[in-house]
């Protein structure tokens, strides 16, 4: 099994329905501390209804090198119910080539190969001359409320090295 599918299957089993995440973004965190990554849980939103934000950056030798950014969010929908599955929406299923379960189509799989291909592209390439960010916040909503944050706050982005890298989605 390839790494990219392990980590996404595992995404996948975490019934991660808005806004809590179960413990998706401590299995990204696990997986980016070992390539440098300094992660970075920030709690955001109105009381009662905080959410939890992973905040990762891998440092630059220069403190003015650009900066990639990675984003993405690790919530799911409700499912509804599950007799309109053909199989648990929390327990990855093949059927034909083709991966099922809540999430697999919208984000935990571009998450997962996010982190593989950040992690790949780190061994061979150990001290790149950018810096890396991969923020997931727990829901969309919350993704383009973090790159509004981050966008507004210069001297944020100054102490960390971003010089102005584009998000994924440009905040609205």
């Amino acid at each position: 099994m390839s790494d990219t599918l392990a980590l996404v299957e595992a995404l996948i089993a975490q019934p991660s329905v808005t806004p809590d995440d179960r413990h998706c973004q401590r299995m990204l965190s696990e997986r980016l501390n070992p390539m440098g990554f300094e992660c970075e849980f920030m709690v955001s939103g109105p009381a009662g209804a905080e959410v939890t934000n992973l905040w990762a950056l891998r440092r630059a030798k220069r403190p003015d090198a650009p900066v990639l950014v990675f984003a993405g969010h690790t919530d799911v929908v409700p499912p509804g119910p599950r007799e309109h599955w053909d199989s648990d929406p929390f327990v990855p299923t093949h059927r034909e080539g083709r991966l099922y379960g809540r999430g697999a189509s919208d984000m935990k799989t571009s998450l997962a190969a996010m982190v593989v291909a950040t992690q790949q592209f780190l061994q061979a390439h150990p001290t790149p001359t950018s810096a890396w960010r991969i923020c997931s916040p727990p829901t969309k909503k919350a993704q383009r409320s973090m790159a509004r944050w981050w966008c507004a706050r210069p001297c944020k982005r100054a102490a960390s090295g971003w010089t102005g890298a584009s998000w994924a989605s440009p905040p609205r």
